[in-house]
């Protein structure tokens, strides 16, 4: 992948831009009339081989062009680069000439002289102290991609799916359900809406979180099941926070702490949220048994003692006007 940029020497030379690739080592210059006068290829902690233009061999630069290996700067008589907390970095050796200054913090590994976790393809160094950017391949951009456009479309059917249970809790006419006015045009613009929030908030979290599996377990994708709880009643407070001012909301959400005795005095614990309309219900939200792969899912939820916290949302009732 080669992106271009601008250079950061005299502007009078005959090039005007640098080429660098994904790692940002500077791959090449550019003159006026697009054409390279020079390029540099690297071995992956960075030792420069300087070429013409054309890839021919050319023993040193002819531009006294000091950028090189992740941007940094090059001294052409050791073959160092100046990496300001440690100064000196020898691409030959593929290590520091410097202990890491933070010591015992061991940023990039156990061996103090060690750059960018072992790893230069992957992280950069600009400050000397630590490998804290992480520069994605064009294969891992890739990848990354398509994951997410799959999880996208993973989404869309899991929203069709939610949707579909919700509104078949909506009824056919004006409704007083629990001492509120339930309309039917209403209930279907809800349904949509705590649909599409609820099912935002799990793909962003998926999407967040690369290493998430499907296997239940205490934590499942780096979040608990009260953390998948919390999610939810979020979402769902704010899909059905204009329609609960109005006194029009047409859905109780419920937040379900359940409670199991696993061995003598040890219990388990579960969370998940319930949505209850009037034509019947509940609907169970529980993502965490497939850590967001599905999203309405009650097969995890039935045994348990349970100590419903009471609803999560809480509508001004108006009944109809007659």
């Amino acid at each position: 992948m080669r992106r271009i940029g601008y250079s950061y020497d005299d502007l009078s030379r005959p090039f005007k831009v640098t080429s660098y690739d994904a790692n940002f080592n500077i791959t090449g210059l550019v003159q006026e009339n697009q054409t390279f006068v020079e390029r540099y290829v690297y071995t992956p902690f960075g030792d420069r081989t300087v070429l013409t233009g054309t890839f021919g061999s050319r023993s040193s630069t002819s531009y006294d062009w000091q950028l090189g290996h992740q941007g940094l700067r090059i001294d052409t008589e050791s073959g160092t680069y100046y990496n300001r907390g440690r100064q000196r970095y020898h691409p030959g050796i593929g290590g520091f000439t410097q202990r890491d200054p933070l010591g015992s913090d061991y940023q990039d590994g156990m061996n103090l002289y060690q750059p960018y976790r072992g790893n230069p393809v992957v992280y950069t160094d600009s400050s000397g102290y630590c490998c804290g950017v992480t520069v994605p391949s064009e294969a891992f951009e890739w990848q990354e991609r398509q994951r997410v456009l799959g999880l996208i479309a993973e989404s869309g059917a899991q929203r069709a799916i939610l949707y579909t249970k919700l509104v078949n809790l909506c009824p056919r006419t004006r409704t007083n359900w629990k001492s509120q006015c339930c309309d039917p045009d209403d209930c279907i613009k809800q349904a949509g809406r705590l649909a599409d929030k609820i099912v935002g908030a799990v793909l962003l979290q998926r999407i967040n979180s690369p290493q998430m599996g499907g296997t239940a377990g205490n934590v499942t994708g780096g979040n608990q099941c009260g953390d998948w709880q919390q999610y939810m009643q979020d979402a769902s407070i704010a899909a059905l926070e204009e329609f609960q001012a109005e006194g029009k909301s047409c859905f109780v959400v419920t937040s379900v702490d359940a409670t199991e005795e696993y061995a003598l005095w040890v219990n388990t614990y579960h969370n998940w949220i319930e949505i209850s309309g009037p034509g019947g219900g509940p609907v169970v939200i529980d993502p965490w048994p497939t850590a967001g792969q599905t999203i309405v899912d009650s097969s995890h939820t039935q045994g348990w003692d349970r100590e419903r916290r009471g609803p999560v949302t809480s509508p001004k009732w108006k009944p109809c006007k007659k």
